[in-house]
């Protein structure tokens, strides 16, 4: 097993909303509350869920752009949210972030080549020689002719345009990448072509993916392991083999069962796990199990017991009251249902 570069325990992000009555009691809005994650160098950890369930916001808390209420963040021994003034700045260049929408994402006004070697810049590393030596590198390695450096992002298509975010996250020579729904603005077609260039780079350059989506298929093609949000918590951690072939939780179980599948259709798939209703508010989450209220099997501890994050299967993690140990192997009586219910 290799060593852990980046470790988050226990952390919370909650924010207090303006209060348009001075009179009544402020709100805050639960973000991230009580994540814990390890990435291991090397690895893709695929943090899925839907929106809302706070995956962007343990991205910008890594980075520091959102402040952290309680909880760690470590890089290599170093506790990301204590740094300040300088020791940030130094730290910056370890961590890189590839942006969802490749349009908006790149000044429409600077060339592409200038584009890929500002962080360089912004960061002081190398001379100019040295800079520009890396900006041809970065442009090769990503798919893209020397020649485009001097053109702008409105004269690349939008896979191209992911590849120059791709060289600019690139450059600094980060320890850890974030990407958050990469692919998500990009055609099918394109899709493939960018995820197959990230896993080459992972390989050639040892990178260590934080992989932020809400596409199942996307997840099981990049990932190494998965974590599954809903409502600011994680309820399901497993190496991606285990959590395809077994999820137990049933907010994982409803997620997999919408992923079309060949010969099937979507509407009326077999072992389609319909949910009804939509989150409860990150405000005023529920006393006990957060997915409890849209659970077709909830139980009436499942809405007054909140569930730990349990260890049930060899680093197979779950938080719901349900599942049980038979003939020592992890159960969720979730299976049970759909097949009842198909």
């Amino acid at each position: 097993m290799t060593a852990p570069i980046l470790e988050i325990k226990d952390l919370q992000v909650h924010f207090r909303r303006r209060r348009l009555n001075p009179l009544a009691q402020p709100e805050v809005v639960r973000a991230v509350d009580r994540v814990s994650l390890t990435l291991n160098r090397g690895q893709t950890v695929g943090l899925v869920g839907e929106s809302g369930s706070g995956k962007t916001t343990v991205a910008r808390a890594i980075l520091r752009l959102v402040p952290t209420t309680a909880g760690s963040i470590e890089l290599d021994n170093t506790r990301l949210d204590e740094l300040s003034g300088g020791r940030s700045h130094e730290n910056r260049r370890r961590i890189q972030y590839i942006f969802q929408d490749p349009y908006s994402s790149l000044n429409p006004r600077v060339r592409a080549g200038d584009i890929v070697r500002s962080p360089l810049d912004v960061m002081n590393i190398g001379d100019q020689a040295s800079r520009d030596a890396r900006v041809s590198e970065l442009f090769e390695a990503v798919g893209l002719r020397p020649e485009q450096r001097g053109l702008f992002p409105h004269q690349f298509s939008g896979g191209q345009r992911q590849r120059i975010n791709i060289a600019r996250a690139l450059a600094p020579d980060p320890d850890l990448i974030i990407c958050d729904e990469p692919v998500s603005a990009l055609d099918v077609a394109i899709r493939a072509q960018i995820l197959n260039l990230l896993q080459r780079l992972k390989r050639q350059r040892a990178i260590t993916y934080l992989f932020i989506s809400h596409d199942m298929a996307v997840v099981k093609h990049m990932a190494d392991e998965v974590a599954v949000m809903y409502l600011g918590q994680i309820v399901e951690k497993a190496p991606r083999r285990s959590f395809f072939s077994a999820p137990l939780h049933p907010y994982s179980q409803a997620l997999l069962s919408a992923v079309p599948r060949v010969g099937v259709g979507t509407a009326g798939s077999a072992g389609r796990i319909r949910l009804s209703g939509d989150p409860p508010s990150p405000i005023a989450p529920p006393p006990g199990c957060r997915f409890a209220p849209r659970c077709p099997i909830a139980e009436s501890r499942c809405h007054q017991l909140p569930p730990e994050l349990r260890e049930l299967a060899p680093a197979h993690s779950v938080r719901c009251h349900l599942i049980e140990n038979r003939g020592g192997a992890p159960v969720s009586p979730m299976s049970e249902w759909v097949a009842k219910h198909d």
